[in-house]
């Protein structure tokens, strides 16, 4: 099945994907473009269009090999704008660090902030080209897109924290007891002791 689109405008612009895509201006609106660009990149309101690989190009054999499929997912990928979930075999992403530090390297994007917003996604978020910390439970939003870490990618923020546990730790205090403790016995005695 063929997507039924209007014939692509042409353009060659750096802000925008390289090749077929699909632009949504608005909720109603969108838009066919191709863009003669060398590298073109990302943009939040716009989605690549691809074939199937299988099937030959309409356009006549690539000016370029393309490079082979890998196995491995990318580490980091976006999730569906608008939505709260991650794609398949991907993961929210566990902290700011992460988010401002190996996923915007990963993606290639800015980070710009950590903020508190209600009508944004929880955690780290793409929205108009730059990536975000959002610490409030957030929502979804039409031109946010979740960041997402592939499952069994170790996270840089493994054993910390945003904010503080609920629980109280385990570490040892400065202060000392006011008794000395019992050393335990390898077996029990047959005589009753002071302590217990």
């Amino acid at each position: 099945p063929y997507l039924e689109l209007e014939p692509p405008a042409s353009e060659n612009d750096g802000g925008y994907p390289k090749g077929c895509y699909r632009y949504h201006g608005s909720f109603t609106v969108e838009y066919t473009f191709w863009n003669d660009h060398d590298e073109g990149k990302k943009h939040t309101l716009s989605q690549p269009i691809c074939r199937d690989a299988s099937l030959a190009s309409p356009c006549g054999p690539s000016e370029a090999p393309t490079e082979a499929p890998t196995d491995e997912p990318p580490d980091y990928a976006l999730a569906e704008a608008g939505t709260t979930a991650c794609p398949t075999g991907y993961e929210r992403v566990s902290c700011l660090d992460e988010c401002r530090d190996d996923a915007a390297e990963s993606l290639s994007l800015s980070y710009e902030k950590h903020d508190i917003w209600a009508a944004y996604p929880q955690g780290c978020f793409l929205w108009n080209d730059n990536m975000y910390w959002n610490l409030h439970g957030g929502s979804a939003e039409p031109n946010s897109q979740l960041v997402c870490r592939a499952v069994g990618v170790r996270s840089s923020c493994e054993g910390s924290t945003d904010a503080p546990t609920d629980a109280p730790t385990d570490a040892p205090t400065d202060a000392p007891t006011d008794a000395p403790t019992v050393a335990p016995t390898d077996a029990p005695t047959d005589a009753l002791t002071d302590a217990p």
